[in-house]
């Protein structure tokens, strides 16, 4: 938790991030936070799907995984012009969204 709060304060002192960037950023977090929770259990129950991974988290575990795509992702972000930012973050969120609404249909 404080690595995220940390985190969001270094992508508001990014000096190209506006406040809706910050919070848009901050969403794409609590989606990845809520996978990650329900993907601990699915690898230790072998279900995973995502190939990066593997079924087990054998590949790469989902501790750092999911650090690793916000970490990138945040990077990508700064990267981007603010109308393709904010576009880029509502995807990932809907994306995200959708993943955990997934999971929780199957008991995760």
């Amino acid at each position: 938790m404080r690595f995220l709060i940390v985190f969001l304060f270094a992508c508001g002192c990014a000096g190209r991030f506006s406040r809706t960037d910050v919070v848009m950023q901050g969403g794409v977090a609590t989606v990845l936070v809520l996978d990650y929770l329900q993907t601990r259990q699915i690898t230790v129950d072998g279900l995973e799907s995502n190939p990066i991974m593997g079924s087990r988290g054998e590949r790469m575990p989902p501790v750092v995984y999911f650090p690793s795509v916000l970490a990138v992702h945040t990077l990508v972000m700064m990267l981007l012009p603010g109308e393709w930012r904010t576009a880029t973050q509502i995807g990932t969120v809907a994306v995200q969204v959708k993943a955990v609404r997934h999971n929780r249909t199957h008991g995760y």
